[in-house]
């Protein structure tokens, strides 16, 4: 090819490259005569991490300590190469494994903005040469919170209940003589705002008579009641859109406006005092489900919060009431050695957990955090403080089987919505691996809590009448799964298919790429309030390994 051939053929991808590069070049000057790079991300912090939990205005405090979630951090990450103009490639740079580490500082993030616009002015960004500005000064940037071992060693603390509670407290008087009431009047529900909780609480409110407490946030009782009950019409829907009339429900619900990661819940004594004196059975349901954050980061929420239940109880002990506990696990505290090899096939033993935490060094700090609180849970049970305790063990909870009321943030849906929007889903890089997962409908799952928790109270009260409390074993647990089909990643195209859509399979790479180059993937979805704007409803799949989490090596 003659040169003016190869003029007309390269030319103008050429010319568009060259242009690229000077406007980079162009907006990194920009950025400098804007004000100070440090200043502009600390502002971008406090935009994207919004409602601190931690007050502080430090710069080299890290991200997780100001209450920094993987949605935020995913958020924070896409605007920060937007404000300062940055190319695509950089995307890795501000990857939500840096943002949540240690040195996932503002002071550290602006280290490498200052040296990705350097970079630009020299045309073309290194980007080993950027990751090393932060790593050659900060040690490890993938390490998240205290090192493995600390980790584990501080679960082992926290496993105990005498790291929380005195002998004192753990010595209640019996009061044999008063009996737990065997019909369930008053519940204490957890967790009524989340996705599960919503649906606990409808079938509570449609298929029983029982009064329902629910500790919610908000800025005050009536607005946290009247945002809850927003919710519940949603999550009471019928097919064809149609939605049941829940004003006859409402005198049912109490809403106490407070937080179970504080003493007492953050609630007046008074009221704290007429729980302990009403409650009939407790239905933990609240937890921070985070597959990114570390174990400490989520300590407070997820066992500080049970330690604050458990305290309950025990208060409720001394008060001549005794109380019930329904405690929502996970399967992802399933460790190896629950599992049995049968005929080769893998066998999930509904057990209790081992003592050993150290067997949970593969899992996340979300599995490890509802790891100690079951733990937590079950001994004082067999200690003979609770009239009744059941635990369950839900895996991926999917919208309502006829309504089709779902939870819009989690990862199933987004998978959904990527697929329609991509027309594209992942496939597995390697040819024998297949993407499944258990997938159970919410109405499912909660009307089997709530029908099973039910049976197995009436008879615990009845063997506490016949037997010792000191002799108690460990609490039933029950795994809310499908007992014989896993959804696979095409089952779910397949009903996209089956809707009009088309989508065909992508090399899980490819894909991932995709939804990166993917200028609608970043655009907040509608509908979102400013304090909760989700970023992307596809960016957030790239914070955690696709196969990974969809493989049932995930939970063990």
């Amino acid at each position: 090819m003659n040169r003016r051939g190869l003029v007309d053929k390269y030319g103008p991808v050429l010319s568009s490259r060259v242009e690229e590069a000077q406007s980079h070049s162009r907006s990194a000057t920009e950025m400098e005569k804007g004000g100070a790079v440090v200043d502009r991300v600390r502002s971008l912090v406090h935009e994207c991490v919004g409602g601190f939990s931690v007050v502080c205005n430090d710069d080299n405090a890290s991200l997780q300590q100001l209450g920094c979630d993987s949605l935020s951090a995913a958020r924070l990450g896409t605007r920060l190469r937007d404000l300062f103009a940055l190319p695509p490639e950089t995307s890795s740079i501000f990857g939500v494994s840096f943002l949540l580490s240690n040195s996932g500082t503002v002071m550290k993030i602006s280290e490498r903005v200052e040296a990705c616009l350097q970079e630009c002015r020299n045309g073309v960004i290194d980007l080993a040469k950027v990751k090393s500005v932060v790593e050659d000064r900060n040690g490890e940037p993938g390490r998240v919170g205290k090192s493995e071992e600390e980790a584990i060693q501080e679960m082992r603390h926290d496993m105990k209940l005498s790291s929380w509670f005195s002998l004192d407290e753990l010595q209640v008087e019996s009061h044999s003589h008063v009996d737990a009431a065997q019909d369930i009047k008053s519940v204490l529900l957890t967790g009524a705002t989340g996705f599960l909780g919503l649906h606990l609480l409808a079938h509570m409110l449609l298929h029983t008579q029982w009064t329902v407490y629910c500790i919610v946030r908000g800025k005050s009782e009536s607005q946290a009641k009247r945002k809850l009950l927003e919710s519940l019409r949603d999550a009471i829907g019928e097919p064809g859109g149609g939605r049941v009339d829940t004003r006859n429900l409402q005198s049912r619900v109490t809403c106490l406006k407070g937080d179970i990661g504080v003493d007492y819940f953050g609630i007046t004594q008074s009221k704290y005092k007429n729980l302990c004196t009403t409650i009939d059975l407790v239905l933990h349901c609240a937890a921070q489900v985070n597959h990114v954050l570390s174990y400490a980061a989520l300590r407070t929420a997820n066992v500080v919060g049970t330690i604050n239940i458990l305290r309950l109880l025990l208060e409720g002990r001394r008060a001549k009431r005794k109380m019930g506990i329904v405690h929502i696990s996970t399967v992802g505290v399933i460790t190896k050695d629950m599992i049995l090899q049968s005929e080769g096939e893998a066998v999930v033993l509904e057990a209790p957990l081992g003592d050993d935490p150290s067997l949970l060094r593969r899992h996340n700090g979300y599995g490890q955090s509802k790891w100690v609180s079951e733990k937590l849970v079950d001994e004082l049970w067999q200690h003979g403080h609770i009239s009744s305790c059941s635990i369950y063990r839900p895996a991926f909870i999917a919208g309502h089987s006829s309504s089709g009321h779902c939870n819009p943030s989690d990862t199933v849906t987004r998978l959904m919505c990527s697929m329609c929007e991509l027309n594209a889903f992942p496939v597995s890089e390697e040819s024998d691996s297949e993407l499944v997962l258990d997938m159970s409908p919410v109405d499912y799952v909660s009307l089997g809590i709530i029908a099973s928790a039910s049976q197995v109270r009436a008879s615990q009260l009845i063997m506490e009448r016949s037997t010792s409390a000191q002799s108690r074993s460990s609490a039933p647990v029950f795994h809310t799964i499908h007992p014989h089909h896993l959804v696979s990643v095409e089952d779910i195209a397949s009903a996209c298919k089956e809707q009009g859509y088309r989508v065909e399979g992508m090399r899980e790479k490819i894909w991932r790429n995709r939804v990166l180059d993917n200028e609608n993937s970043f655009r907040p979805l509608a509908g979102s309030s400013p304090n909760h704007q989700i970023a992307s409803h596809m960016y957030p799949l790239l914070v955690l390994n696709t196969f990974k989490l969809f493989s049932s090596s995930y939970f063990i």
